[in-house]
């Protein structure tokens, strides 16, 4: 039985049948088993399908993707299809994301270029996509043009999908504590690893707690229009000791990054006004 105070996970590759792999799930399930991660790593076993299969013979363990590729798949797609896992097993889905291999990358026509910066595009579009917002964003790797997930018949509430990143070196390691809700690991490395690894993910969640402390004073709700600017500073106010980051005069309809309204949320920030520039965003959020 597993642990509630230290939670296990199950990860499947290609060694069984999808059928014995099932029935693996439901047995982790009745045992206690937190989630199921499905590998896609070799050219040999979908990720998507058997998380499919879980979801569908179970009824309660997580399931998600460890990790599914951000490159052969777009961001559009990748979005659509964990709402569509949602939509199957809702509040279970898990989207893990990594950035491919080598040399199987290149073999099929992938030019693994900037990987720390097509992830952060990637992870922006498909988080804002399962918030159920329209998008439009004009990345180098992510281009979309006005796009939503388009339910019609259907719950049109956004989607609790968290989004892991699945990182090796130490810049992604801290790239997924910047903007992802977690990082999942290589296996079979070394304790040292482990614990650099952590401590990289560590910090950068650490800082960023910080900056939200110090800058981050308060937001009304997700979307930041219609917002009265801020006083302009006079001698008795400066941006220094204001307690407001001031809005360019006029405020321009903002949209805050989902990453950034759950991280918020999760430094304990009440989310009931808003004032913030577009230089804060950039420095939140790029």
């Amino acid at each position: 039985m597993s642990n509630p105070s230290h939670p296990s996970a199950l990860y499947l590759q290609d060694k069984h049948s999808l059928r014995e792999a099932i029935d693996y799930v439901r047995y982790a399930e009745s045992r206690g088993f937190e989630a199921v991660w499905q590998a896609e790593s070799r050219l040999v076993r979908d990720a998507i399908v058997p998380m499919a299969a879980y979801a569908a013979t179970t009824d309660r363990i997580k399931v998600g993707s460890g990790v599914i590729n951000n490159w052969t798949r777009n961001a559009a797609l990748i979005a659509a299809t964990f709402s569509t896992l949602d939509d199957l097993a809702p509040g279970r889905a898990m989207c893990g994301l990594g950035v491919w291999w080598e040399p199987l990358a290149s073999k099929v026509g992938v030019n693994r270029r900037k990987p720390l910066q097509a992830m952060r595009e990637t992870v922006d579009v498909v988080r804002r996509l399962l918030a159920m917002e329209k998008v439009t964003f004009k990345g180098e790797f992510v281009q979309v043009d006005d796009i939503e997930i388009d339910i019609v018949h259907g719950d049109r509430s956004a989607k609790n999908v968290p989004i892991y990143i699945g990182a090796t070196g130490m810049k992604m390691m801290e790239l997924a504590g910047e903007i992802a809700d977690g990082v999942l690991l290589n296996y079979l490395v070394s304790p040292a690893y482990n614990r650099e690894a952590m401590e990289h993910h560590a910090e950068t969640d650490r800082l960023l707690r910080e900056s939200f402390d110090m800058r981050a004073e308060r937001y009304d709700g997700d979307r930041l229009s219609e917002v009265e600017p801020a006083p302009k500073p006079g001698p008795a106010q400066t941006p220094k000791n204001s307690p407001m980051v001031r809005v360019p005069d006029p405020p321009a309809p903002i949209m805050l990054p989902q990453f950034l309204l759950q991280r918020l949320r999760k430094v304990g920030q009440k989310v009931t006004a808003a004032s913030v520039c577009h230089d804060d965003l950039d420095e939140f959020g790029r």
